[in-house]
């Protein structure tokens, strides 16, 4: 569960995706989409609950990121990264930073 503001905005008590499953998002602005997906990826922390990957707590690991994939435009994690890593994370290997 994740509210702002006074108002829940992401309340999903459980889903389960099983191995091989492909899995996509779809609904109306607002209703909680990147939120969930940044709950997921565990850029922000749900105010309840926890998200488990193969039965493990995603917040403070970082063994879910080998097997976990995510399409994820450029203003998704604009908020999170730092100028090196929105760098490293659009692909500009000749980019240097003074």
């Amino acid at each position: 569960m994740k509210p702002y503001g006074g108002v829940t905005v992401l309340n999903i008590p459980a889903l389960q995706i099983a191995k091989g499953e492909r899995f996509g998002l779809v609904g109306n602005n607002g209703a909680g989409k990147t939120t969930f997906f940044r709950c997921l990826l565990d850029l922000i922390r749900p105010s309840a609950g926890r998200v488990l990957s193969k039965n493990e707590c995603v917040q403070g690991n970082e063994y879910w990121k080998s097997y976990t994939g995510a399409y994820l435009d450029e203003g998704f994690l604009i908020d999170y990264l730092t100028v090196e890593e929105y760098v490293d994370f659009i692909g500009y290997d000749n980019f240097h930073i003074t």
